[in-house]
């Protein structure tokens, strides 16, 4: 339930950017900082955060996960989607489109 999750996000948001701030070198802090931005709806910033942990197509499956994990099949599809465009083959997101397509 989004409501009920919302503040925990936000308290993972906040406690993820103050690990950031002390070592912004470590991509875990970075990665998962940008799950809990996507968990609170704000996919572009999510996808800015994504894009500097890695490769653009892993980038774009992860903000794929994010999505599929808030209930958004449509835009999970849209981000695996590009993420395959940007690299053909790309395991995860080829598994991710597979299991939505078998949804």
């Amino acid at each position: 339930d989004a409501p009920a999750i919302a503040p925990m996000m936000a308290a993972a948001e906040a406690a993820l950017g103050r690990a950031v701030r002390l070592d912004g070198s470590v991509t875990r802090y970075r990665n998962n900082l940008a799950f809990a931005v996507a968990g609170q709806g704000r996919h572009d910033e999510a996808l800015r955060l994504f894009l500097s942990t890695g490769p653009a197509a892993d980038a774009h499956a992860n903000l794929a996960v994010a999505l599929e994990l808030a209930g958004d099949a449509d835009g999970a599809r849209a981000q695996y989607d590009e993420a395959l465009r940007l690299q053909p083959g790309h395991r995860a997101a080829s598994d991710g489109a597979t299991r939505l397509a078998t949804e």
